[in-house]
Order: structure tokens, then C-alpha cells, then sequence
């Protein structure tokens, strides 16, 4: 049975909204006369930006949403220095995670942010929380991942000094 990847499609989905929304800007740009992005650009610089809402702020706020999510990411994260071998696909949802950490970050730090700018981090961690709860069992056995066949691994052949301290 072929695995599909859940990288081609979303791919392709970025890909649609990237197009969808630089076709909207062009028309808007279009029918305004040019107008529409220099509106856009002051409307964007007009507000201020908190800095301390950045670093203080949403990590003890996203630590109050989900903490029981950090468990298996924790465990993972043992796991994978432990056995050194991580699956692509847990790789892609730790990305996915930092991504949606950083958009969180930038987000409540605007003006007039709600606590709707930490909804990118609380999915995307929720998912990678997911996929490491899949993958734990097959790191702690000390097998390949069980979710893919893709696995990279971190090894002798990377680290020959490593067989001569064991």
C-alpha cells in the first residue's frame, strides 16, 4: 500500500492561495487606480507594534492554552536526541509548529489584538502534539517511524567519534 504524502497538497493549496491573493491585489491595484496597495501599506504602518506582548507575553499565554500538548512533544523530543532519528513527517509538523509559533507571536503583538492571534500556534502545536503521540511508540521501541518510510537518521557514519566513547 503507497503512503501519500500530505506535502503535495498542501503544497498546492499554498500554492492556490498565493496566486488567488496576488490576482486580488493586481485587480484592486487595477480598478483603484493604483491606490489599493498604498492604502494597504499605510493602513499597515499606522498602528503600533508591542514588542513586550512578543517575548513575555505569548509564550506564558500559549503555555496557559496548552500545556498537556507539550507532553508528547516533550517525551518526542527525548526520544529523537535519544535514538537520533526523526521521521520527515514530524520534522514537517515541528516547522509547521515554529511557523505557526512565530505568525502567533507577530500576531497578538499588534494593536488591538485579541487572543484570536494565538489560534496559528495552538493548531499547529495541537497537530504536532498529534503527530508525536503517533511516533513515540515506534522511538521508544527504537523502530522506524511508523507513519512514513522516511526516516533520517543521524548515525556513525555522521558522528565517528561517537563509537569510540561508547
Amino acid at each position: 500500500m503507497r503512503t501519500v504524502s500530505a506535502f503535495k497538497p498542501g503544497t498546492a493549496s499554498c500554492t492556490k492561495s498565493w496566486v488567488g491573493s496576488k490576482c486580488s491585489i493586481l485587480a484592486g491595484q487595477y480598478l483603484t487606480d493604483g491606490w489599493l496597495w498604498i492604502y494597504i501599506y499605510r493602513l499597515h504602518q499606522s498602528h503600533e507594534t508591542l514588542f513586550e506582548r512578543i517575548w513575555p507575553e505569548t509564550p506564558r499565554i500559549l503555555f496557559d492554552y496548552g500545556f498537556m500538548l507539550l507532553v508528547p512533544i516533550a517525551a518526542c523530543l527525548l526520544f529523537v536526541a535519544f535514538r537520533r532519528r526523526l521521521s520527515r513527517r514530524l520534522f514537517y509538523w515541528a516547522s509547521m509548529a515554529a511557523t505557526g509559533l512565530a505568525t502567533a507571536a507577530v500576531g497578538s503583538a499588534t494593536q488591538g489584538a485579541y487572543d484570536n492571534a494565538y489560534i496559528p500556534a495552538v493548531y499547529f502545536g495541537a497537530l504536532l502534539s498529534a503527530a508525536c503521540a503517533v511516533e513515540l511508540p515506534a522511538l521508544a521501541a527504537g523502530l522506524r517511524a511508523s507513519t512514513d518510510g522516511a526516516v533520517w537518521s543521524i548515525g556513525e557514519r555522521h558522528r565517528p567519534w561517537l563509537g569510540s566513547l561508547l
